[in-house]
């Protein structure tokens, strides 16, 4: 399971998610660099759409390179390919990948999604 807490902010500027240390998760820190739009709008659809068992088309990519029964996203050095029932974290400086189901992933996703959201909308402490 992937555990994260949304610490109090500064109004000001936006918080980061926390992950225990230790915990095999870690390397998703890294998310916490995205911007609020690319979770929200690029993100979350694309892996909804994946989880509901359509295809994705990479608008990047020429046509005849699609459609993709997965999704890569993250940040820097860190890329979670997000298939249907499992999902790929990706430390890309050679420290490994892990696997985790990609419900736990989605519903991951979902509640940071979630936060910026209301963030976004507030700028203000959101509980």
């Amino acid at each position: 399971m992937i555990k994260f807490t949304i610490p109090t902010f500064d109004p000001e500027k936006r918080s980061g998610f926390i992950i225990p240390d230790g915990d095999p998760y870690w390397w998703l820190i890294e998310l916490n660099s995205c911007e609020p739009e690319y979770i929200i709008e690029e993100v979350f659809p694309n892996i909804e759409k994946i989880r509901n068992g359509e295809l994705y088309w990479d608008p990047y990519r020429s046509p005849t390179y699609g459609p993709y029964d997965y999704y890569t996203f993250g940040y820097d050095a860190t890329l979670i390919d997000f298939y249907r029932n499992k999902s790929i974290i990706d430390y890309s400086f050679g420290k490994g990948k892990i696997e985790v189901s990609s419900e736990e992933m989605f519903q991951f996703i979902k509640e940071w999604r979630d936060y910026l959201i209301k963030w976004r909308e507030s700028n203000t402490k959101c509980d």
